[in-house]
């Protein structure tokens, strides 16, 4: 820790979901993390299965997702009975195109099973435009090990280090093409701080991997000029 560095805490918001998720159980497992969204508070979030822990924290790292939201509900009215129906979809994501993705979470055998799939359906029929733009089911069969991997370092990154930030830029400012990480670490003289201030920076979207895959100190990196 360099406390020179050190900055403000800033607290996590509380949860922000429509329905409490139950953090006790016996039967299941269940916790919650801290989703730093861009530009906002870090915020808690509620989560009821391993794998949508997994697929929260992968949504949350993706660079085209500016924001993650857990237990939105979703209420219709039953066009032939009049009922109140409500669905609580484990997440909404908004995306950088202004677009908004309502996620369902469940486990892999669910995509086989006949009745789940026509009450899937059924659920995304009913959005509408105001809600979501878009509904999709995610599995534990959908998680990338390297995006996980790469999503789980990047949100490790909770220490503040400028000068290790700042030497990484000067490394690669005038650098045309990828260069590897650990060249870059070995210039500025940090070890493992240039290593973290590679991805801090590949999580700025200041960096991006060439080609995407895991980040360890053999993997590429370029100066994202998109």
């Amino acid at each position: 820790m360099h406390a020179e560095n050190q900055t403000p805490i800033t607290l996590p918001l509380a949860p922000r979901g429509d329905r409490p998720v139950q953090l006790k159980s016996d039967s299941h497992f269940s916790g919650h993390m801290v989703v730093r969204s861009e530009g906002l508070i870090p915020q808690v979030v509620e989560v009821e299965s391993h794998t949508e822990m997994n697929i929260g924290l992968v949504l949350a790292m993706r660079p085209d997702v500016v924001d993650v939201e857990s237990q939105v509900m979703f209420g219709w009215r039953e066009p032939q009975t009049g009922a109140q129906k409500r669905h609580f979809f484990d997440f909404r994501v908004s995306k950088r195109n202004g677009d908004r993705v309502a996620v369902m979470v469940k486990p892999g055998r669910k995509r086989f099973c006949a009745n789940f799939l026509a009450q899937a359906r059924e659920i995304a029929d009913r959005v509408t435009a105001d809600f979501a733009d878009d509904v999709v089911l995610m599995t534990d069969r959908d998680i990338c090990p390297i995006e996980l991997h790469n999503a789980t370092f990047l949100d490790s990154l909770k220490e503040v280090d400028p000068e290790a930030d700042a030497a990484v830029r000067r490394a690669m400012r005038r650098i045309i093409g990828a260069r590897r990480i650990s060249d870059i670490v070995s210039e500025v003289g940090l070890r493992g701080r240039g290593f973290r201030a590679v991805g801090r920076l590949l999580r700025g979207r200041e960096l991006v991997l060439s080609p995407p895959t895991r980040i360890t100190s053999e993997a590429a990196v370029r100066r994202n000029v998109s």
